[in-house]
């Protein structure tokens, strides 16, 4: 069964994250690992840092997340989103 991940997803489990304690905070922490490494990270996290409403631990972790794909997973980025 395939993961869905998406902008919502993703801020459910940063707030699990940072206010979530044990079980919750353990679960939502592995599943934004998976996210990062998904080819999916790059538009969501795109879309997440240009979120006038999203807050700081949401952009911080986006910014990263863009980070760790250009250095590890630049090959997957889609060509047309070069030309940008």
């Amino acid at each position: 069964m395939a993961t869905h991940y998406g902008i919502q997803e993703v801020r459910h489990a940063l707030h699990a994250v940072y206010s979530g304690t044990g079980e919750s905070h353990s679960t939502a922490d592995r599943w934004l690992q998976a996210f990062q490494q998904s080819p999916e990270a790059w538009k969501i996290s795109d879309d997440l840092l240009r979120l006038p409403e999203a807050d700081l631990q949401v952009k911080f972790f986006a910014s990263i997340t863009i980070h760790q794909k250009i250095r590890y997973d630049f090959s997957e980025l889609p060509q047309e989103s070069l030309a940008r």
